[in-house]
């Protein structure tokens, strides 16, 4: 059984979504430069090809993301005591179903901040 988000029971769908992914070839590319003991400055991109075929995208299911790009950063307050940023972002990636016809866009920006503790 499935529940609403107000708690109710619901109707539940179940259905497949065929993607046939091919090959992917993908270059990643980082680095880190430590600017003093306490301070570190972080990129990187991953470049890379969609894997699932046009005819085969499904809105559902938006797996077309070809690239993203990173950037952070970390300092130490002590060997022991650090926190650590970092951002990622992958540009908008447009796709048409040759099938359906229909038109599918994904991007997405996430982003963490870490506090870490040796004993």
């Amino acid at each position: 059984m499935v529940f609403t988000p107000d708690g109710m029971p619901g109707e539940e769908a179940e259905f497949k979504i065929y993607q046939d992914w091919k090959d992917q070839t993908v270059f990643s590319l980082g680095g880190a430069y430590k600017v003093n003991n306490q301070f570190t400055v972080r990129a990187g991109a991953n470049l890379s090809n969609n894997p699932v075929p046009d005819k085969y995208v499904h809105p559902l299911f938006p797996a077309i993301i070809k690239n993203h790009y990173t950037a952070g950063f970390g300092y130490a307050f002590s060997d022991a005591s650090a926190v650590n940023f970092s951002v990622a972002h992958a540009p908008k990636v447009t796709v048409t179903n040759s099938n359906t016809q229909t038109k599918i866009s994904h991007a997405q920006t996430n982003w963490q901040m870490m506090y870490s503790h040796r004993f």
